[in-house]
C-alpha cells in the first residue's frame, strides 16, 4: 500500500502526535520520526513530532509507514480481513455505514480502520476482526480512503455508542473468512451499497473446525443461507445444491457422513433458522430481558447473575444441542461489569450444573467460550 498523506483528515494531521512504523514481516515497530534509531511511545509526547515530520521520513532508514498516537482525542475502529476476493463482506459494510465518518485500508490492504471524533466510555475490546480503542495505542494511517465514505472524522453520536457498547463476535465473523475455491455464490457484494453475502462467505464461515461440531454448523448454515444470503423465501430444490457444496467442503471434518444425512439435517435445521449470524447474541439478550426468567434463576439472589443465566438459556435455545458461543467481554458489557465477574460467574454456573464448558474461550486471541446449556435446577 502507498502513503497517500493528502487524504488523511485535518483533524489528524494538524495534531504533532505522530511516529512512523517499520512494517516487515508481519511485525509492526514504531520509531520516533524525528531520530528513527530511537522507538516510540504511544504514552510518551516525547516520542512524537508534527505530521510532516513523520511523512518525510517514510523511505528511509526502511521507514514505510506513518501511525497517529491516540491520546483519548479519537476513537479508532480496526476491522480485519474485510474483502472477500477484492469486495467488502456485507457485514464490513454494516459496520462502515452505521459509523459514517472517515475510512481508509489499512496498510496490508486488508482491514479498514474508521476513526471517530468524541469519548468513548469504554477503554476499549477487541473482538474477532475487531479492535476499538482511544488512547495509548498507535494507528496506522494510510489515507488509501474508501470510497463512498465521508472524507472528514465525523462525531460519535448516542446511537453509535449504543451501538458500539454490543458490538459482538457474530457480528464479525464473516469479516474473517477465505474463499472457497469453486464454491459457487448467490448475491455478491461490491460496494458500500451491497445488500446480500455471498455463499463462498457462508460456507467458509460456518464449516466446522474440529469433529463433533456438525449439527451446530449446519444450523449456523442456515441461519447464513436464510438471512445474509437474503435466500429465506428459496424453494429447497434450489438450496439442495448449495448444502452439497458445504457438504463437500466439511467432509474432512464430518467423518465422510453421506450427504443424505446432512441434508436431511439441513432440512430440520432450516425451520429452526430464526436470527441472522450477526444477531444472535442481541437477540438473545433481548429474549433473556423481555421473556419470563427460567427456573434456574431463581437459584440465585443477584439480579445480574440471573439474567446471565437467562441469556445462557436464550443462547442454547438456536442449537438442537443446547450449545451456544458467549465471550465474557461481550457478556461484561451487557451486564455491565467486568470481564473477570462474568468468568467467576460462568465458573458457578458449571460447578452448580445450569451449564457446561465444552471449549474454554481465550481473550489473546479474542475466542468465545462454547458452553452446553443443561438446565439442571440447584437442589
Amino acid at each position: 500500500m502507498h502513503l497517500k498523506p493528502d487524504n488523511i483528515p485535518n483533524e489528524l494531521r494538524n495534531r504533532p502526535q505522530w511516529v512512523n512504523f517499520k512494517v516487515q514481516d508481519g511485525r509492526k515497530t514504531p520509531y520516533m520520526a524525528r531520530n528513527p534509531n530511537c522507538k516510540a511511545s504511544s504514552t510518551d509526547p516525547a516520542t512524537w513530532a508534527p505530521f510532516a515530520d513523520a511523512v518525510n521520513m517514510v523511505g528511509r532508514h526502511d521507514i514505510n509507514a506513518v501511525a497517529y498516537a491516540l491520546n483519548g482525542d479519537f476513537v479508532a475502529v480496526d476491522l480485519d480481513d474485510c474483502f472477500l476476493n477484492g469486495e467488502l463482506s456485507v457485514q464490513t459494510i454494516e459496520i462502515v455505514k452505521r459509523l459514517a465518518t472517515y475510512t481508509e485500508r489499512s496498510i496490508s490492504g486488508t482491514g479498514l480502520h474508521a476513526l471517530l471524533s468524541g469519548e468513548l466510555l469504554c477503554r476499549g475490546r477487541k473482538l474477532p476482526g475487531f479492535e476499538l480503542y482511544c488512547d495509548k495505542r498507535f494507528i496506522i494511517c494510510t489515507g488509501i480512503h474508501l470510497p463512498d465514505t465521508p472524507t472528514a472524522i465525523h462525531p460519535i453520536d448516542s446511537e453509535i455508542l449504543e451501538w458500539l457498547s454490543h458490538v459482538t463476535e457474530p457480528t464479525h465473523a464473516i469479516c474473517s473468512v477465505g474463499s472457497v475455491g469453486s464454491v459457487g455464490s448467490v448475491g455478491s457484494v461490491g460496494s458500500v451499497t451491497g445488500q446480500a453475502v455471498s455463499v463462498d462467505e457462508i460456507i467458509s464461515t460456518t464449516l466446522p473446525k474440529r469433529h463433533g461440531e456438525r449439527n451446530i454448523c449446519i444450523l449456523r448454515f442456515a441461519r447464513g443461507l436464510r438471512f445474509e444470503a437474503a435466500l429465506q423465501d428459496s424453494a429447497f430444490c434450489d438450496l439442495r445444491p448449495l448444502v452439497k457444496k458445504w457438504h463437500v467442503a466439511a467432509l474432512p471434518f464430518i467423518n465422510t457422513r453421506d450427504f443424505d444425512e446432512t441434508w436431511a439435517d439441513f432440512i430440520r435445521a432450516w425451520d429452526r433458522a430464526q436470527v441472522p449470524l450477526s444477531g444472535m447474541l442481541d437477540a438473545a439478550w433481548k429474549t433473556a430481558l423481555s421473556e419470563p426468567m427460567p427456573a434456574e434463576a431463581s437459584a440465585y439472589d443477584n439480579p445480574l447473575v440471573q439474567q446471565l443465566v437467562a441469556l445462557c438459556r436464550a443462547l442454547s435455545a438456536h442449537s438442537p444441542e443446547c450449545h451456544f458461543f458467549l465471550s465474557m467481554h461481550s457478556a461484561a458489557t451487557l451486564l455491565n461489569v467486568k470481564p473477570m465477574q462474568v468468568l467467576r460467574w460462568l465458573r458457578m454456573l458449571q460447578v452448580d450444573g445450569i451449564i457446561e464448558l465444552l471449549l474454554r474461550g481465550d481473550h489473546r486471541v479474542s475466542r468465545a467460550g462454547r458452553y452446553r446449556w443443561l438446565g439442571a435446577a440447584l437442589p
